[in-house]
């Protein structure tokens, strides 16, 4: 289902583990500590991250568009988008493979631009 539970931090089944990640109330509240905390100096990233999961919850985007939105906004914070990720649950295999698909795109892209940006500054 499209409308999966997005950092619902609490399964039906109580905590899950994933990766050694313990999703429950407490990892959620770390989580979005750490989002806090590392974006303390551009709080418009942390606004703009909780305004995009209000829209989730409220049914104005669905999972993919707010993954896509999400991961973009954390370009370059690798832990952050990985993390993010493990707070999705109940997704369909077909929802999941298109999340890792564009996981996959952003970071690639982003992988390419840092090239470039290295490349530019060796030829000077």
């Amino acid at each position: 289902t499209d409308h999966a539970s997005l950092v619902s931090c609490k399964s039906k089944n109580g905590n899950r583990n994933h990766g050694g990640f313990e999703l429950n109330d407490e990892a959620c509240t770390k989580y979005l500590k750490k989002v806090k905390d590392r974006f303390e100096k551009n709080s418009n990233v942390y606004e703009k991250f909780l305004t995009m999961l209000e829209d989730y919850e409220k049914g104005d985007s669905n999972v993919v568009e707010v993954y896509k939105k999400i991961l973009k906004l954390f370009i370059g914070h690798f832990d952050l988008m990985e993390e993010f990720g493990y707070f999705f649950t109940d997704l369909d295999k077909k929802t999941r493979e298109k999340i890792e698909e564009i996981k996959i795109t952003v970071i690639k892209n982003q992988l390419s631009k840092v090239e470039k940006a290295i490349k530019r500054r060796i030829e000077i």
